[in-house]
């Protein structure tokens, strides 16, 4: 039996459903904005922060996430990874490009040059466009 439609978003109880719902819903620009403003929130909650209470504060989130981090099951670590890795992933093909510049920059790899070969895309490490860049210039001095 199907599950019975949801008329409004009032109908939803917990406020987190709520703001799932219409981050979901929301568009490109709309969330731009709405992480612009959390910025801005940060920044003048901020404003009167000295190096030294920042250094402190930053210094008790990585000590909090050193230890969270040395008690989590593999699991969890692989979904930590993973979670990190793909946080591009859902923003379509328009940020396609950047998502796989970012898997290339966790594997070693990069791009090669396009120019001789027709468009198709070539993958290389970064230590064989060290050697072959090495090479070209031994001879040149020849």
């Amino acid at each position: 039996m199907p599950k019975r439609k949801r008329n409004s978003i009032s109908q939803i109880k917990t406020k987190a459903k709520k703001v799932k719902l219409s981050r979901a819903n929301e568009t490109d620009v709309q969330r731009q904005k709405r992480l612009q403003a959390m910025r801005d929130r940060d920044k003048t909650s901020r404003a009167g922060e000295s190096k030294d209470q920042r250094q402190q504060r930053l210094q008790v989130k990585r000590i909090q996430a050193n230890t969270s981090r040395a008690t989590e099951s593999e699991n969890q670590r692989e979904h930590r990874l993973q979670k990190s890795g793909n946080k591009l992933a859902h923003r379509g093909p328009l940020n396609q490009r950047t998502n796989e510049n970012i898997v290339l920059k966790q594997n070693g790899l990069r791009l090669a040059h396009r120019g001789h070969l027709k468009g198709i895309l070539t993958y290389v490490s970064k230590v064989f466009i060290t050697i072959l860049g090495n090479t070209i210039v031994n001879i040149k001095k020849l």
